[in-house]
């Protein structure tokens, strides 16, 4: 019989909504939501320590442009003015924040005046640099300017940094490639809805490579566009999301407790000294990728994807560690998008919902002590171990996605974290155990294409790849899955001042060499 649980307070839609005071009349503002709350405490938000980026590495085709040779000052212009096209269809990219007297996080917009107004903000936000830098080396850029300044950074929705290894700003770019930066508040965006904007500004930056006239945007109705900012998903939920009652109190319960459920596999800290944020990747060739696939498909019972070999390994990689001896479970805490858990136009993709719609899961291992591996291991025992450690993680997964009132649950959870955080003033003592968290993105074409085409059907932007990675402001190390271009990879972000650089490397390439064990043939 279940244990009764606290009876939770109902989720009141109403004070989600956006609204304007009644002396500004501009001014749109709604209270943050579930992981807006958790992502918008006030001090971390403003240090952008949960900020992440999306690296894109493009090429303008010479034509797209008729026959005008590109400069990055051309690009800086058009992707500026491609954000003011961008902001009358979207304006959560122009969204910003502010915090009440409780240290409440609240989400505003102001309708702009004039045109001018549009145009100076996108000019705040794009900048141009000619340089040899990637797109990694670019971030360690923003971050140490960061840190190097006096005063806190803005909390910007969305900052665009582009560079290319050009001599000047003026210099043609003919055939180099360009590196677009893209800097996401995560209170504003998800991954989601990140690549959905990524891809809505190139597609709008090849419609300004053909018409780059300044005063087009002048008719614009900028108030009316004020209704496309996208409402709070309280308001989007389906039916089987309750507000209130037994099942909703029952699976907030069962997630608090799984959290306070102490997991005794993990990463050590080296110490609570946090310094850069910092990414460390693993792809996988177009033929491993590919050999991983069919191995799912032939050696793994139905129901197999990626994301559960994915997971499955980072637990083998963890058991290896000689702090692994007397493990016996593991949690990982991951996310699960949230619009499947919404009406059913944003359910099916035909209507986007670009803002932040998360539900947490925690990926449960118990007797971990059953997965034990050695240096010795053969691989037909590893690899009989992995698909054990695969069909756990799918279960999990599958378990997680089941729970009723999945994301109506996040709202308290993650608004409770969020004033528990704010509450915390001094940093916390690093954990003797830190467990990865995981995420698993999906193939990065459903959201950013590899080509854009112009009117005419002639190809205007070639993407060569795409990067995602995070800041990590604390001990936690996140493991990432996604693909690119039919190549699989894996990416770790963690801070250089609480895990060693050759320990995270050694560790995603440990994940990699184990989930590679599934489609090895030999023994």
């Amino acid at each position: 019989m279940a244990s009764r649980v606290r009876r939770m307070p109902p989720i009141k839609v109403d004070e989600y909504r956006w609204r304007s005071p009644p002396n500004d009349t501009r001014l749109r503002v709604r209270r943050a939501c579930a992981t807006e709350a958790m992502f918008g405490i006030e001090a971390s938000n403003h240090n952008g320590e949960n900020d992440f980026f999306i690296a894109t590495t493009v090429r303008f085709h010479a034509s797209s442009a008729g026959s005008k040779i590109l400069t990055l000052r051309d690009l800086e212009r058009m992707t500026q003015s491609s954000l003011v096209q961008l902001r009358v269809s979207q304006p959560q990219v122009a969204v910003t924040l502010s915090w009440d007297k409780q240290g409440k996080c609240m989400l505003q917009y102001r309708t702009p005046k004039v045109v001018d107004e549009v145009h100076q903000w996108a000019a705040s936000i794009v900048t141009a640099e000619a340089n040899l830098h990637s797109p990694i080396d670019m971030r360690d850029q923003v971050e140490e300017k960061k840190n190097q300044e006096s005063s806190i950074s803005n909390n910007n929705a969305i900052t665009v940094y582009i560079s290319s290894p050009v001599t000047a700003l003026d210099a043609g770019l003919e055939n180099s490639e360009v590196h677009y930066l893209f800097r996401f508040n995560h209170c504003l965006f998800d991954g989601i809805a990140a690549r959905q904007i990524v891809a809505m500004l190139f597609q709008s930056l090849v419609a300004e490579m053909s018409d780059s006239s300044f005063n087009k945007y002048e008719d614009v109705d900028w108030k009316q566009s004020t209704n496309n900012l996208p409402p709070a998903f309280v308001e989007l939920m389906d039916s089987e999301q309750d507000l209130c009652g037994p099942r909703f109190d029952r699976t907030v319960h069962d997630h608090m407790a799984l959290m306070k459920k102490k997991s005794t596999l993990g990463l050590n800290p080296l110490q609570s000294n946090p310094k850069r944020p910092q990414t460390e990747f693993y792809t996988f060739t177009e033929a491993e990728s590919q050999s991983m696939l069919s191995s799912i498909r032939t050696r793994l019972q139905p129901g197999h994807s990626i994301t559960h070999l994915a997971m499955g390994a980072v637990l083998l990689a963890l058991m290896k560690a000689d702090s692994a001896r007397n493990a016996t479970s593991f949690s990982s805490i991951s996310v699960i998008d949230g619009r499947r858990y919404l009406k059913e136009d944003y359910k099916k993709g035909e209507k986007p919902y670009i803002a932040s719609c998360q539900a947490p899961a925690i990926i449960l291992f118990e007797n971990v002590n059953e997965l034990a591996i050695g240096d010795i291991s053969s691989k037909r025992e590893l690899r009989d171990k992995l698909v054990k450690a695969a069909g756990l993680a799918k279960n999990s997964f599958i378990s997680n996605v089941a729970t009723p009132c999945k994301l109506s649950m996040s709202v308290p959870v993650m608004e409770f974290g969020a004033v528990l955080a704010a509450m915390s003033q001094k940093p916390l003592a690093p954990p003797q155990i830190e467990s990865p968290v995981f995420a698993s993105d999906g193939i990065n074409e459903r959201y950013i294409p590899r080509e854009f085409y112009a009117h005419s059907n002639e190809k205007a932007i070639h993407v060569d790849d795409v990067y995602f990675f995070s800041n990590q402001s604390l001990c936690t190390v996140s493991v990432r899955l996604s693909s690119w271009r039919d190549c699989v990879r894996l990416s770790i972000d963690y801070n250089e001042g609480c895990h060693d650089k050759k320990d995270m490397i050694a560790f995603v390439n440990e994940i990699a060499k184990i989930m590679l064990v599934l489609s090895n043939e030999t023994d």
